[in-house]
């Protein structure tokens, strides 16, 4: 029978079977499952199954059916009117599979709702035979065409899922409890999981191995404490991997996730991350600690967080390369500037244990007043904040003039010189004798008194009085490296001749202290004495062994005082 010209009903599905899955017949299946689970399952039998309630009980044979019934003019219908329900095997023709009549349906604002099969069961094999269409009739007309229903139907089926292949649906609890469908955690029963897609791919959570498509497996964020459903930043690479403490050091990280990047953490910094791109970033830290070992943690607008591989904190010492000037006068306060290396805000600097405030510092140089010293060395040491000290001395001298050097043309037979006085006074004969100005004193010491506390002690040059340097400073004198040896009379002449030179004084102008060093302080011709060598550079003052002190032919360096 085919519907007339002028229909008097229009029935349309509300959308429950009308090639869709009806959620209300469809949860038929699921209720032998446990709550909250939609899951792929292979026993020689393949159901889609979603989430229903957690009662196990029989399948109800009646498929709750609902649609919408309008008038010619299609206006909604509300009354009582009579429903015969049929399926067949095709869109056409054919002997009806099961049928069914509701009389007296009612129908409000044109909707009405039946279950079909509520008095004459629906036989499953009907379901699971093929396709399926719904032949309506209203009041004994038939709408055409027929409706295939798909997947709500075939919900029927579902009355085998208390024993799928045979085995009880207890054991698809107990591989919903037990195996993970995506490969690892979080469990399936984990809040995270689920038939949710975070990612949008088309893939539930449960069978999603990474929900969130942040490239880090969920397992591996369980792991770290992130969550498996929101984006986590990973940082794959930082550069360089050592920074100086107490310095500033730009580090360049490379990641991914990184567009949301909203706060860095770095030991106990928070750098302001410049650069941002989805894939790096730069900050720059000053890491005002110990030498350590750190990590940047990147925090995303979502609260999730990733780390960086360690990045080392090295310490490093400060260097002193020059001291300008580089020697002080006795007694008088003297500005000076240190350069080197590694100077940070906090460096300190010491003369001789006095704390000095730099009044001016670079990473390169530092500049400080030295109080006034005495004669002598004054140490000078520069501390990191690390704890880190690099070290020199200063001379301070009695001038900061030239001082003239020469060898006496006397050759003394013994070492009977008269003692101090008697050796100064023939340095001082030689030099009146050149018209050399000044005070002249020999470069002897004796058991108390050393050379050193005799002569001047110059922060300028030693110079012959041919004007040949000897030394650029005191420093320079005695440190075993003369520029030429001492081979100049007062006059200014020269001879070819090595000879000894007396002085019981070591390199650096101290005394040696026993009278077989100085042939008892220059009174006797017995015992022995120290020499040097003339026109020697490293052992003009020391050459070692002692001599008799009755050798002869032995000459005295006479230096301006």
């Amino acid at each position: 029978m085919t519907t007339p010209a002028s229909p008097r009903w229009l029935s349309l599905f509300a959308g429950r079977n009308s090639g869709g899955l009806d959620p209300i017949a469809f949860a038929r299946i699921a209720r032998a499952l446990p709550s909250g689970m939609a899951f792929l399952i292979a026993f020689g039998l393949a159901l889609v199954l979603a989430g229903a309630t957690p009662v196990r009980a029989a399948v109800p044979d009646a498929i709750p059916f609902q649609g919408l019934l309008l008038d010619p003019a299609g206006q909604p219908v509300t009354d009582n009117v009579d429903l015969d329900f049929a399926l067949f095997g095709g869109l056409s023709g054919g002997t009806a599979l099961w049928s069914e009549a509701h009389l007296g349906v009612a129908v409000t604002d044109g909707v009405y709702s039946v279950n079909l099969g509520s008095t004459t069961p629906i036989d499953a094999g009907v379901l699971a035979s093929g396709p399926v269409f719904l032949e309506i009739r209203v009041e004994g007309e038939t709408l055409v065409p027929r409706q295939q229903l798909l997947a709500v139907p075939y919900a029927r089926v579902a009355g085998t899922v208390e024993s799928v292949g045979g085995f009880s649906s207890l054991y698809l609890e107990q591989m919903v409890e037990r195996f993970a469908f995506d490969g690892g955690l979080p469990p399936n029963t984990d809040p995270q999981e689920g038939t949710g897609d975070a990612d949008g791919d088309g893939q539930p959570n449960f069978l999603d191995a990474d929900n969130d498509n942040d490239l880090i497996p969920d397992a591996a964020e369980v792991a770290a404490g992130s969550g498996v459903n929101l984006t986590t930043p990973r940082l794959l690479t930082v550069t360089p991997g050592s920074v100086t403490s107490y310095a500033p050091n730009v580090l360049t990280l490379t990641g991914t996730n990184l567009s949301t990047l909203q706060s860095v953490q770095f030991g106990g910094e928070t750098p302001t991350p410049t650069d941002v791109t989805p894939t790096s970033f730069k900050i720059e830290v000053t890491p005002n600690h110990l030498a350590a070992t750190r990590v940047v943690v990147a925090t995303l607008a979502n609260g999730e967080s990733g780390q960086s591989g360690p990045v080392t904190t090295t310490n490093v010492s400060p260097t002193i390369t020059s001291v300008t000037p580089n020697g002080l006068i006795e007694l008088q306060a003297t500005q000076v500037v240190i350069v080197g290396t590694n100077f940070v805000p906090g460096t300190t600097v010491t003369a001789s244990g006095i704390e000095l405030a730099p009044s001016a510092m670079t990473t390169t140089s530092i500049t400080v007043t030295i109080p006034p010293r005495p004669v002598g060395l004054t140490a000078l040491s520069v501390r990191h904040p690390n704890g880190l000290v690099a070290s020199t001395s200063l001379l301070v001298g009695t001038t900061n003039e030239e001082i003239t050097v020469f060898m006496t043309q006397t050759l003394f037979a013994g070492g009977n010189l008269g003692g101090l006085a008697g050796a100064d006074a023939v340095c001082q004969a030689e030099a009146n004798a050149a018209s050399l100005p000044g005070t002249y004193r020999a470069w002897l010491s004796d058991s108390t008194t050393s050379a050193a506390s005799r002569v001047g002690i110059s922060v300028g040059a030693y110079v012959m009085p041919n004007g040949v340097r000897i030394a650029n400073s005191w420093a320079d004198l005695t440190d075993l490296s003369l520029i030429t040896g001492i081979n100049v009379f007062a006059d200014g002449t020269t001879t070819p001749n090595q000879a000894r030179a007396w002085t019981g004084t070591r390199i650096d102008g101290t005394n040696y202290t026993t009278a077989s060093e100085n042939c008892s302080n220059w009174t006797s011709n017995g015992g022995t004495g120290r020499s040097g060598l003339t026109h020697q550079q490293n052992v003009w003052s020391d050459f070692a062994p002692s001599v008799p002190c009755s050798s002869i032919g032995i000459r005295l360096y006479c230096f301006e005082r």
